[in-house]
C-alpha cells in the first residue's frame, strides 16, 4: 500500500488519520469548492477499499464490462500503476 491507511477524517482545514496524524492541509477552506476538496480527500481510503471489494465480489460473467474496466484502470491509478485497461 502506498499511503497513509484511512479511516481519515476531516478537523476543520486538516486531513488526519485515526490516531490525529495529518495526512494533508488543505488552505482557504471557507470556500464551497475546497470544502468539497477537502471531503473528496478524507473519503479516498474509503473510495479505495470499496473499489478493491466491488472487484473482489464482481461476478465472473461481468468481469470484463465497462465498469469493471474502470474500477481496474482507477485502482491502478490510485496504486500508481498504468491506468489503461
Amino acid at each position: 500500500m502506498s499511503h497513509t491507511p484511512g479511516p481519515w477524517r476531516q478537523n476543520r482545514n486538516m486531513i488526519e488519520d485515526e490516531y490525529g496524524g495529518d495526512i494533508a492541509a488543505v488552505l482557504y477552506q471557507q470556500s464551497d469548492y475546497v470544502q468539497g476538496n477537502i471531503r473528496l480527500i478524507a473519503a479516498a481510503p474509503r473510495m479505495r477499499e470499496f473499489i478493491v471489494e466491488y472487484l473482489a465480489r464482481l461476478d465472473v460473467k461481468y468481469a470484463h464490462d465497462e465498469l469493471a474496466l474502470m474500477a481496474r484502470a482507477l485502482l491502478r491509478e490510485i496504486e500508481g500503476k498504468e491506468a489503461t485497461p
